[in-house]
This record gives C-alpha cells, sequence and structure tokens, in this order.
C-alpha cells in the first residue's frame, strides 16, 4: 500500500515538472515569436482615390494593405519609411491594393521575396530596382503595366515569368540583372512574346531585352527583327560575337553598350540609324564593318565612344550623319571616308565635312606629335582632338574662326597652343585636361573683354594675369565686382567670347587652392560633406576630420559602428559637441544609388536621369551626380568624367 502511494506521489511531481516544462518553454517560445510593429504609414495617393497603408513589423515583414493605388514617390527617399528600407525582409501586398507604386521598394537590399495580390494591376517604375537579394518573383496574371527600370540591377533574379496580362514593359525593366537567364512570356500574351528566354515583341519585330545573365557566347538575331531596341544587349559581357540580320533598320540608345566581350560587329545595308551610345564601352571591339551598300544611315553621338580597341573605321557613301560618334576610342588611328560621300570626306584619316572647311575628328589612336589644320579649315568641331595624347603642338591657321567644345579636352601632351585673331568663339571646356602652361591670343582688337568660366570667378584676384606671350601680355586687368568679367584697357565691343569651363585646367588661369579636405556646404537648412573619393572607409574619412568633439554614423535609421565599412552618399555623420550636436550628410563623389562606389550602375542612373526616366536623383544623391566638380549637377560635363573614370582613362 505503501509502495502505491510513493509511485503516485512519484508521478504527481513528474506530471507537476513536466506541466511547470511545458508553461516555461510555452512562455519562451511566446516571447521568441512575439511581433510588434515598428511603423504604419499612409501611402495613398495625394488625389484621395485611395486609401492605402504600409506597416512594418520586427520581423521584417513589410504589409501592404486598403483599397486602390499606392501613392508615386520621384525617388526611395521621398517615402515615409526610407529610413526603414534595410529593415524590409518580405513584402505582402493585400487583395485590395491595385498598383505598386513608383520607387516603392527601390534599395530594400534585405527584401528576399514579394507577394503580390491578384487585384494589382501596375508595378511602378523602379519599384524594386536595386533589391540586390531578391531571388524570384511572380507576377499575377491582373498585372498590365511593368515600369521603367522596374526591376533593375535585381542581380540574384534569376527568371521572369510574364502574365498575359501584361501590355506594357518599360525602358531598363530588366537591365543589369546579372543572374538573370530567361524571361518567358505566356504565349496567350497578345502584345509581347519570348524565345529562349529573350523577350520580343508580339510579332518578333522587336528584340527588347536579351537577359544579361545568359552564358553563350554567340547570338545570331532572328531575321524577323527590325528594331533593337534601347539597352536590349546592354552589359551582356559573356556575348563575343552577334549576327545582326538584313531586316534590322535601326539599333537603338545604348543598344550595346558595355558588352565588354564583343569584338565584331556587321551593321547591314538595311541598317538607317545607329543611336547614342549604342556600342558604347564595347571595350574589346576591334572592327566595325559598315556594308559598303548602305543607301543612307545615321550615326548618332557617342555611337562608338571608349571602344578602346578599335583601331579604323570605314564611313561608307551611303553615311548621312556622324555625330560625335567615336570620342574615347584611343586606339583608333584611321577614319576613312568612301570618296563618293557627299556629305564626309578624310585626309591622313582625319574626319572632315565634304568641302573640308570643318575638321570633325581627329583620331585619338594617331601616333604624330604635330599637326598643322589645314588653312582652308574655318571651323573645328565639338570634341575634334578629345584625349590625343600624343600631340604637342597643333597649329591653328588663320582661316579659324570657331573652336568647339571640348575641342582640346584631354590633349595631355599639349603646354600651350596659339590662337589666331581670326577666332572669335570658343566653345565650354575646349582646353579641359589639356595640361596647357599658356594660351596665347594673338593681340588683336577682337579681344577686349572676356567672359570668364565659373572656376575662374571663384579663383581669380584683381591684378592677376590671365594670358602671357612674348608678344602680347594682357596684365593688370580688372575684375567687375561680380566676377563676371575680366576688363581689359580698351573698352571696344566684345568679340570673343570664352564659354564656361573653356579654359579650366588651364595652370597660368586656374590658382585654386583647397584650404580643407573636403567641401562643407549648406543649402535649404542641410549641411553637407562633399567631395568624399568612391571607395572611401569611413575611418579614413575620420583621419581627416578634425574636431574635438565625437562622431556618429547613420545611414537610415541605423547607426554605423564598423569603421572599415564605406562612407556612402546619404549617410549621416553626427557631430556632439557639449550639448550641441550637428548633423551633416555626406556625400561619396559618384555615388548616385548609396553603395559608397562609384560603378556601371551609376552611370546607367545618370545616362536615366538626363533621359528624363529616372527621378530619383536629388538633395544628396544629385549632389554626388557633380562628378566633374564644377557646381553644376548630373549634366554632360558629369556623364563623360565619370564614363572616363569607369573606362580607366581619367581618374576623380
Amino acid at each position: 500500500m505503501k509502495c502505491v502511494n510513493v509511485n503516485k506521489k512519484i508521478l504527481i511531481v513528474a506530471i507537476v515538472i513536466l506541466c511547470i516544462f511545458a508553461v516555461f518553454s510555452f512562455t519562451m517560445v511566446s516571447n521568441a515569436e512575439e511581433v510588434t510593429v515598428i511603423g504604419t504609414w499612409d501611402i495613398s495617393k495625394d488625389d484621395g482615390t485611395s486609401k492605402v497603408t504600409a506597416t512594418l513589423y520586427s520581423d521584417g515583414r513589410f504589409v501592404i494593405s486598403g483599397t486602390g493605388e499606392m501613392k508615386d514617390y520621384s525617388g526611395s527617399n521621398n517615402s515615409p519609411y526610407y529610413n526603414y528600407k534595410e529593415s524590409i525582409k518580405t513584402v505582402e501586398i493585400q487583395n485590395e491594393v491595385t498598383s505598386i507604386g513608383n520607387y516603392a521598394f527601390e534599395n530594400c537590399k534585405s527584401l528576399t521575396s514579394i507577394e503580390i495580390s491578384s487585384n494589382v494591376t501596375i508595378i511602378g517604375d523602379d519599384a524594386f530596382a536595386y533589391c540586390t537579394n531578391l531571388t524570384s518573383i511572380e507576377i499575377p496574371s491582373s498585372v498590365t503595366s511593368i515600369g521603367s527600370s522596374a526591376f533593375l540591377d535585381c542581380t540574384n533574379l534569376t527568371s521572369i515569368e510574364i502574365p498575359s496580362s501584361v501590355t506594357s514593359v518599360g525602358y531598363y525593366a530588366f537591365s543589369e540583372c546579372t543572374s538573370l537567364n530567361s524571361i518567358n512570356v505566356d504565349k496567350s500574351n497578345q502584345k509581347y512574346s519570348s524565345e529562349d528566354g529573350i523577350l520580343f515583341d508580339k510579332d518578333k519585330k522587336e528584340l527588347i531585352r536579351y537577359p544579361t545573365g545568359k552564358k553563350e557566347k554567340e547570338y545570331n538575331i532572328p531575321s524577323s527583327v527590325t528594331r533593337i531596341e534601347w539597352a536590349a544587349f546592354s552589359g551582356c559581357t559573356s556575348l563575343t560575337s552577334i549576327e545582326i540580320p538584313s531586316s534590322v533598320t535601326s539599333i537603338g540608345f545604348a543598344a550595346f553598350g558595355s558588352c565588354t566581350n564583343l569584338t565584331r560587329i556587321e551593321i547591314p545595308s538595311s541598317v538607317t540609324r545607329i543611336g547614342s551610345s549604342a556600342f558604347h564601352s564595347c571595350t574589346s571591339l576591334t572592327r566595325i564593318e559598315i556594308q559598303s551598300s548602305v543607301t543612307s544611315i545615321k550615326i548618332e553621338g557617342g555611337a562608338f565612344a571608349y571602344c578602346t580597341s578599335l583601331t579604323n573605321i570605314e564611313i561608307p557613301s551611303g553615311v548621312t550623319s556622324i555625330g560625335n560618334a567615336f570620342y574615347g576610342c584611343t586606339s583608333l588611328n584611321s577614319i576613312n571616308v568612301d570618296k563618293d560621300n557627299q556629305l564626309y570626306s578624310s585626309e591622313d584619316g582625319i574626319l572632315f565635312d565634304k568641302v573640308k572647311t570643318k575638321l570633325i575628328t581627329y583620331p585619338a589612336g594617331k601616333k604624330e606629335k604635330e599637326y598643322n589644320i589645314p588653312s582652308g579649315v574655318t571651323s573645328i568641331g565639338g570634341w575634334a582632338f578629345y584625349g590625343c595624347t600624343s600631340l604637342t603642338r597643333i597649329e591653328i591657321p588663320s582661316s579659324i574662326t570657331s573652336i568647339g567644345g571640348w575641342a582640346f579636352s584631354g590633349c595631355t601632351s599639349l603646354t600651350s597652343i596659339e590662337i589666331p585673331s581670326s577666332v572669335t568663339s570658343i566653345g565650354g571646356y575646349a582646353f579641359d585636361r589639356a595640361k596647357l602652361t599658356m594660351v596665347v591670343v594673338a593681340e588683336s582688337k577682337n579681344v577686349q573683354e572676356i567672359e570668364l568660366p565659373d572656376i575662374i570667378k571663384r579663383a581669380m584676384n584683381k591684378g592677376d594675369i590671365l594670358y602671357t606671350s612674348s608678344d602680347f601680355e594682357l596684365t593688370n586687368c580688372s575684375l567687375t565686382e561680380d566676377k563676371t568679367k575680366l576688363e581689359v584697357a580698351s573698352k571696344e565691343t566684345v568679340r570673343l567670347k570664352v564659354k564656361e569651363g573653356a579654359l579650366s585646367g588651364i595652370s597660368v588661369v586656374v590658382k585654386v587652392v583647397s584650404l580643407k579636405k573636403y567641401e562643407v556646404t549648406e543649402e535649404n537648412g542641410e549641411v553637407y560633406i562633399e567631395d568624399i573619393n568612391p571607395g572611401t572607409k569611413i575611418q579614413e574619412f575620420i583621419d581627416n576630420i578634425e574636431t574635438n568633439g565625437t562622431m556618429k554614423f547613420c545611414k537610415g535609421n541605423s547607426e554605423i559602428t564598423d569603421v572599415n565599412s564605406k562612407v556612402q552618399t546619404g549617410m549621416i555623420m553626427k557631430i556632439t559637441l557639449g550639448e550641441q550636436e550637428t548633423s551633416c550628410k555626406l556625400i561619396v563623389r559618384g555615388d548616385l544609388n548609396g553603395d559608397g562606389e562609384m560603378g556601371d550602375i551609376d552611370l546607367l542612373k545618370l545616362v536615366r536621369y538626363q533621359a528624363g526616366l529616372d527621378t530619383s536623383l536629388n538633395g544628396a544623391y544629385l549632389k554626388a551626380a557633380d562628378v566633374y566638380k564644377d557646381g553644376t549637377y548630373a549634366d554632360n560635363k558629369d556623364l563623360l568624367k565619370m564614363a572616363r573614370v569607369l573606362a580607366g582613362l581619367d581618374s576623380l
């Protein structure tokens, strides 16, 4: 009997222990699984037609609920949840929401999966751009529109399925997706089709996108194709050979840009237009063959820019327009024009107009050290001698009346140049980075007052010498009070105007002394620290700041404690002195997407901004686009500077 009681007591104790353990375990699990709300935001459209809310939970879930369309933003940094983007891991868009707004999830680099409801009809511009950890996405059959750059630089996406409902796919929608090997379209789709994972229009007349991640080395474009669309093959680095059929009439903007392993291209006689930047930075391209039977073709600006392996170009008789197509082609030593061409001619491999009154392009790869411009030439075109590093002397004849912008830019061996009195206009940045120590302006009544570029306005003092030569010296000149003009003794009519930046970089002219390692500016109540080099680590940055206060670095809502992390555009530095705290936004030169580096993505972002396809560049990110460092943002000078740096032809 006692034995039974003892056993019963043991059993009761065991049950009690198990119950306590179960309660304790449940409490632990409950605590571990407790999820809290980090923030809730109204993201309804401004016109009052929708009521949409975004909620972020502590487990990384981001839930979009409500009815109607999400608000469109002009950039990811304008969304109310911008500071929490790094915390977003999954996105759930609930049933009554009908659109994903522009820039809604741009730069959500922790985002791994998305659940889109069957009522969503629009995926906005840049909606998921730079979501580099996104591995897959299911586009529901309700979606009709996929915006420009919607999945730009989603580097872990491997495939995309486009349903039958989609009627619009924007430019760059799947560009820079380096792992993407297939884009497959539902066969019932009435607007688009696919073949071997390549995106076309329905009739396969327009080739829209060849996936960047495909590994094939050769590709024959189908004979049905008549148009190769914008950026269709951009960044496809595996391709070494592409065959363009005789059905193609148009090659779009940046169509083959940065296809760095493409070695040869043949342009059939059917092509009437090669768009700007069409083969930009195809650095392995050694041969371009434009068929002699072509009857009319336009070659737009930058079409073959920075094709650094290209050695010669043959221009057939049918070419009717050539923009600044060959700048940055550092190996190019000859451009030869068919004698029957009605608009262009060549002499010694140099490109002129037909009657040789305009010098258009002197190939940058020519090795001659001296060149005498023919006496009949009246105009030196923009970019004409750009990057001609071998030239040490250029003789400009008295027949010349105008010098185009960037004409002698990057002529790093050119140390002096004499401008004849016949010249009445010099384009912007004509001698930029030419390492000139002297510009001689012939003594002439034409030169009485000179309009100064900004960089000289900031640097000059009254009495500075602007030009010097043995025959003529412009000394003791006085600056006007607003530093816009430099007045010469005589007050005769102004005949020569030097445009913005034309003489920047000339050592005799520019005497700019940097007083600080970084430039500090203030705008609209924001303090910016600018001119930080890409790749700079926080510790390096700290070493160049003198302060007896304490410094703290933040990105979004998170403090950065690892001093080996890179400084990124948009990062905040907080300096505390006593009870006073000052916040400064950091700007990394050329870092337009906030990753601390300057790369192809930043270049593409700048190109898209200039084309009006990207409105996210503002605030610190727009300031970062001043790569050329002249106080203007995201213009052609910045684009060219960035492209040259990335191609290894220039430095910051």
